[in-house]
């Protein structure tokens, strides 16, 4: 690919919208959003944020994706990982 300072978005840019009823989601199922990269020497900084689905006891039922109830419960954290700049020209 040659070297450009913009990609020119494809048109129309459309949302991507997940169904709500996706089923059973797999042990251990997580989402990965809002990542950040960072130089710093021969470092790279890639923080991420994580989120996973449990079981909203009260309800009987799993939190689904996105869902916003008083009493649901969506943990998050977010992670740092930090890689030698090398690694990305291996």
């Amino acid at each position: 690919m040659e070297d450009v300072e913009r990609v020119v978005p494809q048109e129309p840019i459309t949302p991507v919208v997940g169904l709500p009823d996706v089923g059973t989601l797999p042990e251990g199922f997580a989402t990965f959003d809002y990542p950040n990269v960072w130089f710093a020497g021969d470092k790279v900084y890639l923080t991420y944020h994580r989120s996973w689905v449990e079981v909203d006891e009260d309800a009987g039922e799993a939190v689904t994706l996105g869902e916003r109830k008083e009493k649901a419960r969506k943990p998050r954290e977010m992670v740092l990982r930090i890689y030698p700049l090398a690694e990305f020209y291996r």
